[in-house]
């Protein structure tokens, strides 16, 4: 996860410094956060974001997010499950007048999905079909399925950490208030991935 993470973060400076050399700079700094919605594994979270004008019609943008926890319980097993989603874009501004901003967005997304197992049962029990049904519903996020609704303790303790990068397209919309936007935005990200999936977001980004 680690190395992945690294290589976003200089992925997003690269792209960010790109933009400034090849344009002229018009400093404008927003930054926020809000609420946002993964229609492909049915959770909300809270985001996180910052927001780089370039020029009237060029942005550099990058947020964070962490969608709610889940917890997963059946007799003799329980397991919590964590998605991390980083995204770096970059917005193109249709519409740029006193009241809205109506702006394309396009860049890299990156999900990580990671879980913790407890067990009642030794390694190697067969802990049930209701659990791998709810395990393998859960993992369908990034498209990971398995032939058989049995699950034992030992395959489920064999990994703890799933990611997956692909590319978001997407289009939002600002509203311009006293301190800064309100903003709502619709995307689809983790293209070319298997982690890919509609997302809905919602915030104040505030201007410095």
């Amino acid at each position: 996860m680690t190395k992945n993470v690294n290589k976003l973060i200089r992925t997003c400076i690269l792209i960010i410094a790109a933009i400034t050399i090849t344009t002229e700079a018009h400093a404008q700094f927003s930054a926020g956060g809000g609420l946002f919605y993964g229609l492909e594994i049915e959770r909300a979270g809270l985001r996180a974001d910052g927001v780089y004008s370039i020029n009237e019609n060029l942005r550099a943008a990058a947020n964070v997010g962490f969608y709610f926890p889940e917890t997963v319980e059946t007799p003799g097993y329980s397991s919590t499950h964590k998605w991390l989603d980083l995204n770096a874009n970059v917005h193109y501004l249709f519409v740029n007048d006193e009241e809205w901003n109506v702006y394309g967005l396009a860049g890299i997304n990156y999900l990580n999905f990671s879980y913790s197992d407890e067990f009642d049962a030794p390694p190697g029990t067969v802990v049930g079909e209701e659990t791998g049904t709810a395990v393998a519903k859960s993992y369908n996020a990034v498209t990971i399925e398995s032939s058989t609704a049995v699950f034992t303790a030992s395959q489920l303790s064999s990994d703890n950490s799933i990611s997956e990068t692909g590319l978001n397209i997407g289009i939002g919309g600002e509203y311009k208030i006293s301190f800064g936007t309100a903003f709502g935005e619709l995307k689809y990200a983790g293209i070319g991935g298997d982690a890919d999936q509609l997302v809905l977001g919602i915030g104040v980004r505030y201007n410095f």
